[in-house]
């Protein structure tokens, strides 16, 4: 500031002297052109401009260096088009509304700190894909028990204890897991003791106590309309005298043999067929759980030649023949198992099921309605299959018959529900048909697809 009061105090001089001369009446002295004055003129300039942005630079606060500082991992909030709209022109909460007159804030990017995610093991990302399991029966007879087992989707599975020893059946499931609303009906034969499903970090583990020694025959059944992938365990009565001779005696202390007596070898029995046939129908199992079909297929024919009563080899071979599109063969197979055992309802519902595949319904009906049929309670899939096929051949009135029996038993059934509403609304019941599509949507367990299916009846009606 001193240097340009002092360059101003020099002007003002020289403006004095010239004018002390024209009062004294000296001539002035000629001065040179007007394109001296403006160079003097640019030089005054630049040098005011140079001082005046020391001076701005000297006012500055000096200059520090920041510390760096751990930033914590963010990530920026996305706020769709519609709700910052919304957010601009309402006040939050608590706050005043601003005047037009009040400056705006600039808006800023709003950041949430972000926690760091657990991360995903391979077992718990198992554990999200598990298949589940939807349902478990139990049907009981006299020397015989059965367990059927629906899956989504059949897992995996190993038998560890096969019940030979008369203490109990234990199957791992190594990646299932337990389905909502299971409830295990409680044995009451002569054969099971107890049924207990254990879930367990490695999947799923069934126990099933036994009150005696069991032969355990397995039978997995493709899916069809009305259930999953299912497991049946066939459980048959062990006589005591087979029993006791499978069981492997304590070893004692073997007494002194003296040199006089002589060690007799005790023959080795000899299996039966129909033992000679079980075994091959295990080994048919391993086969095909190891996806050797045409091995399988082997075993389970030579099973059937020894015994051809032996159900489990009769439907396994059935399922392998449709599975290589040789329909003709398995209904063969089928028929000739139905003439042997023409009560057995397991044979009916193949050939019905394969009937129905070939658009046959009338002989599936036939088949299905053939005398003595089993109990409601004691077969529900067989009687859900009767009112499938009454229902695709178009006898509505029948179908809800069979509807209205299977949900007398077990009325938590969404499924039923909706085969009931569209019975009735096929024979022009609407109003009920309202009610059964409403307690269907009610009901859960039902998918999704068909969810929206009866939303739409509902829409209609």
């Amino acid at each position: 500031m001193s240097l340009i009061n002092q360059m101003l105090r020099d002007l003002e001089s020289r403006r004095g002297t010239s004018r002390d001369r024209s009062l004294s009446g000296e001539e002035p002295k000629p001065v040179k052109g007007s394109a001296e004055n403006r160079h003097l003129h640019w030089i005054s300039g630049g040098g005011l401009l140079l001082i005046g942005a020391i001076w701005f630079a000297l006012q500055l606060p000096p200059a520090t260096k920041p510390v760096p500082q751990p930033q914590p991992e963010v990530v920026a909030k996305t706020v769709p088009a519609a709700a910052m709209t919304m957010q601009a022109l309402t006040p939050a909460q608590g706050e005043k509304e601003p005047s037009a007159a009040a400056p705006q804030p600039t808006a800023e990017p709003v950041v949430t700190a972000v926690e760091p995610r657990p991360e995903v093991t391979p077992r718990q990302a198992v554990d999200t894909r598990r298949t589940k399991l939807l349902d478990l029966g139990i049907l009981e007879s006299a020397g015989s028990s059965r367990l059927a087992l629906e899956f989504g989707q059949l897992p995996e599975y190993r038998v560890l204890q096969d019940g030979s020893s008369g203490n109990q059946i234990k199957l791992v499931f190594p990646a299932a897991g337990v389905g909502d609303g299971i409830k295990i009906p409680q044995p009451e034969g002569n054969l099971l003791k107890s049924v207990n499903l254990i879930p367990e970090q490695q999947g799923l583990l069934l126990v099933i106590g036994l009150k005696n020694a069991v032969r355990l025959q397995e039978l997995k059944l493709p899916t069809d309309a009305f259930h999953g992938d299912r497991l049946l365990l066939d459980l048959e009565r062990i006589p005591q005298d087979v029993a006791s001779a499978a069981v492997v005696p304590q070893s004692h202390p073997l007494p002194k043999v003296t040199p006089a007596v002589k060690k007799v070898k005790r023959p080795v029995p000899q299996l039966s067929r129909g033992e000679q046939a079980v075994q091959a129908f295990r080994a048919g199992l391993e086969r095909l759980q190891k996806r050797d079909r045409q091995t399988a297929e082997q075993n389970f024919s030579r099973a059937l030649t020894l015994d051809p009563q032996l159900l489990g080899a009769r439907l396994q071979l059935a399922d392998l023949f449709l599975k290589a599109q040789r329909s003709t063969e398995a209904e063969t197979l089928l028929r000739a198992g139905l003439r042997l055992q023409p009560d057995s309802p397991e044979l009916r519902k193949a050939l019905a099921r394969l009937l129905l595949s070939e658009k046959q319904l009338g002989e599936a009906i036939r088949i299905m309605r053939s005398a003595p049929l089993p109990e409601v309670a004691g077969d529900l899939e067989y009687h859900a299959l009767l009112a499938a096929l009454l229902q695709e051949a178009g006898n509505y009135a029948a179908a809800a018959g069979q509807y209205r029996k299977l949900l007398a038993v077990r009325p938590r059934e969404a499924l039923w529900w909706m085969g009931l509403a569209i019975a009735l609304e096929q024979s022009g019941a609407s109003e009920p048909a309202r009610k059964a599509y409403r307690q269907a949507l009610e009901t859960p367990g039902l998918r999704p697809d068909l969810a929206a299916y009866i939303r739409n009846r509902l829409q209609a009606l």
